[in-house]
């Protein structure tokens, strides 16, 4: 029996090499979910791109909300942004230097300067007639599973604009608690003790999400977000044969996860590509530099295992094949 599966990938936009490598995963039908930014200048050129190389019923598209990552399409000038930094003042901060006001009353407008940049975000996609191909939103770092009130923002925007949303419940589940004692550790000076340990209480009652949050229930959602490939490959210097090896890694632990999560409904799956060129992997990470893209939060410090991940792909695919059935976001 095949897994029903969606396979994403994440960060669509700002950067050419991780656009070319995604389009080619869309085209070799490795690929069916793409996950775009829509917060940078490339926007409307990036998705016609997109829709004119590949397939267009080959693919649906996420919107990749972020608060974390390039500047605020609003404008907004919140805690959200950085205000004193020399040329990325204005942008996004880091995932690691949120701010939260103290005051209840501060935090409530708070999240309605996050709601309306969200929904600025999302409606990039129906201002440049690419409404019809939105089936879902996703967040990137996962910030926005941070806090509760930023789920229900997260889950409210879904609900009004009718999409379906990658869970907050990602698999393997202890990557994600530790990510969170990760974030809290390097939020010491800008998150009050509490507000950490609020983070990594919170963490741990994701997987009861169902039971969590009732009034209103949460969107259509598949039942994880598997992304057990993504992550660094080491600190050695690496060759070509590395990345083969680590590709066959990659491969191996997602069929581990294919097997496992067989009958347990619908699985996204997160994969992080790039092109597939390690000769040109210096190139593609001064791709990401501030001063050659303008965007922030993409870290080209993981681009060899992007590349890894693709050739495990690529390489691999009538065995994935053999594995799955990939289905649309309208079936979650």
């Amino acid at each position: 029996m095949k897994q029903k599966v969606i396979f994403t990938a994440d960060d669509y936009g700002p950067i050419p090499s991780i656009n070319d490598g995604i389009i080619e995963a869309v085209k070799t039908g490795c690929i069916n979910s793409v996950e775009a930014f829509a917060n940078h200048d490339n926007f409307k050129e990036s998705i016609n791109r997109l829709i004119n190389e590949c397939d267009s019923d080959s693919f649906e598209l996420g919107c990749h909300l972020t608060i974390t990552s390039g500047k605020p399409i609003t404008g907004m000038k919140s805690l959200f942004v950085r205000n004193l930094s020399f040329n990325k003042k204005g942008y996004f901060r880091k995932y690691t230097d949120l701010r939260r006001p103290f005051k209840q009353a501060k935090r409530d407008d708070q999240v309605k300067i996050l709601k309306e940049e969200l929904n600025a975000q999302i409606y990039q996609f129906e201002k440049h007639g690419f409404k019809d191909k939105l089936t879902h939103l996703s967040c990137h770092h996962n910030a926005l599973f941070f806090f509760e009130d930023y789920l229900n923002t997260y889950f409210e925007l879904a609900k009004e604009n009718n999409l379906a949303v990658r869970t907050p419940h990602g698999i393997p589940f202890k990557r994600h608690k530790s990510f969170i004692q990760i974030v809290v550790a390097l939020s010491a000076k800008n998150l009050s003790l509490k507000d950490r340990n609020y983070m990594i209480q919170f963490a741990k009652k994701i997987p009861d999400l169902s039971n969590m949050i009732k009034n209103p229930p949460p969107p259509n959602r598949p039942v994880y977000h598997i992304n057990a490939n993504y992550g660094p490959l080491g600190l050695k210097v690496l060759d070509e044969e590395d990345i083969d090896e680590y590709a066959e890694e990659k491969h191996a632990l997602l069929k581990n996860y294919l097997e496992k999560y067989e009958n347990k409904g619908i699985s996204e799956y997160v994969f992080h590509l790039i092109t597939d060129d390690f000769a040109k992997h210096q190139e593609y990470k001064n791709q990401a530099l501030f001063k050659n893209c303008n965007y922030t939060g993409i870290d080209s410090t993981y681009f060899d295992s992007r590349m890894a991940e693709i050739r495990s792909l690529i390489k691999y695919k009538n065995v994935i094949d053999n594995m799955t059935d990939k289905v649309s976001w309208k079936q979650v």
